[in-house]
């Protein structure tokens, strides 16, 4: 049910007078609100100023956000936001169902290439499969939703890897060297190095022999990478039509990632690519 309009223009002050919201509740949001915008930690004084309120007040106010740990406060005494909020934002996130919201896209992106297309997430030390779906042609790729790859050898892994941090990405090669040789390892570091600059990877036979795959990632509002799509098909026809599959599946991941809340350039950015 759709409140009244009136309701919705209403301020917090006028909420409060016709005993439609709380004060206290106000308060907190408020908080939240003040901490998140102001960039940077914040003393006691220059939070109560922000958000108008009684040093006393405004003490009450965060002391009660930090007992949810939606607050916390630093070494220096100053007030920042909490990890609690991450719990609430991963919550939130796991709502809007990637595999609902990929699948349009997806769709029109075999559509408009004719070949296999995956969309994966990363699981340990492995990509996993959850949608597909199959390009026209009769030569098609056996796989389905579940099935774990190498992301080493992937074009999926590796764009899901270059959405990684530096730390995380040091410590998945160190993983990978007990069972990988050290030129493998080698190449792979450089793919995706090469996938930060460029927005995409390119799995030249690795995974299956006769099958090429371009993929790119899928980016959150907040810029990280939470899935990766590719195009898969045989060689013979994927280089001839290499850079135009690129291309509309570049334009695929973009519109995902829009509608997911990103606004401006996914992989290939110097931002994320840095």
């Amino acid at each position: 049910m759709t409140p009244p309009e009136t309701e919705v223009e209403a301020t917090g002050a006028e909420l409060i007078q016709t005993k439609r919201a709380s004060r206290s509740v106000l308060n907190a949001c408020n908080a939240l609100v003040v901490l998140m915008e102001a960039g940077e930690p914040l003393t006691l004084g220059a939070f109560a100023r922000r958000a108008k309120l009684a040093p006393a007040t405004a003490h009450r106010v965060l002391r009660s956000l930090a007992l949810y740990r939606f607050v916390r406060q630093n070494e220096e005494g100053a007030y920042e936001l909490g990890l609690g909020l991450l719990e609430l934002g991963s919550a939130v996130s796991a709502q809007f169902d990637i595999v609902r919201m990929a699948r349009p896209h997806i769709e029109r992106l075999a559509e408009a290439t004719g070949e296999t297309v995956h969309l994966a997430v990363m699981e340990g030390d492995a990509a996993v499969y959850i949608d597909k779906v199959e390009g026209r042609h009769s030569i098609r790729l056996v796989s389905r939703p579940g099935y774990s790859v190498p992301l080493h050898a992937t074009s999926l892994g590796k764009v899901l890897c270059a959405g990684l941090e530096d730390a995380q990405l040091d410590a998945l090669t160190e993983r990978l060297k007990s069972s990988l040789d050290d030129a493998t390892v080698t190449r792979f570091r450089g793919e995706i190095d090469e996938a930060r600059k460029t927005g995409y990877a390119v799995d030249r036979e690795e995974l299956l022999p006769g099958l090429m795959c371009v993929g790119t990632s899928v980016v959150g509002h907040d810029g990280m990478t939470i899935a990766a799509i590719s195009v898969a098909g045989p060689t013979f026809r994927m280089e001839d039509s290499f850079e135009q599959h690129a291309k509309t599946l570049a334009g695929a991941a973009t519109e995902l990632s829009a509608e997911l809340g990103y606004v401006g350039v996914p992989l290939g950015s110097t931002k994320r690519g840095s």
